[in-house]
């Protein structure tokens, strides 16, 4: 499935209907578009008081050494903080993205980036 501007609708609107039954969410998804979907995310649901956790793994979680495992348990964590109102994705348990910005804490490296948010 491709992530475009229908499928973050989607999510959102999930998030909206569920909002009050569970503590934060977790989303799994591909690695290519992660960052473009948190982004669009974190416009879409500003003022959010709940952690919404992108996750997904370079490694298939079928695999007997894989990244998916320790990217999902991280995920579930961070979604049970509730100090953690943020849209983030987490990918390999060192790159987090908040909201528009991506940063690699592990190295060091800020990146930001923008996107056009649908209307």
């Amino acid at each position: 499935m491709c992530s475009g501007p229908g499928e973050w609708a989607s999510l959102a609107d999930i998030v909206e209907e569920s909002y009050f039954d569970y503590d934060g969410f977790v989303i799994l998804h591909g690695t290519d578009t992660m960052a473009y979907t948190a982004s669009a995310l974190s416009f879409m649901l500003q003022g959010l008081g709940k952690p919404v956790v992108l996750t997904g793994s370079i490694i298939p979680m079928c695999e007997v050494y894989n990244d998916a495992r320790r990217n999902l348990i991280v995920s579930v964590m961070f979604a049970a903080q509730l100090e953690l109102p943020e849209v983030l994705a987490l990918l390999l348990s060192r790159a987090a993205a908040l909201g528009p910005r991506l940063g690699l804490p592990s190295l060091g490296l800020p990146l930001k980036i923008r996107h056009e948010v649908p209307l």
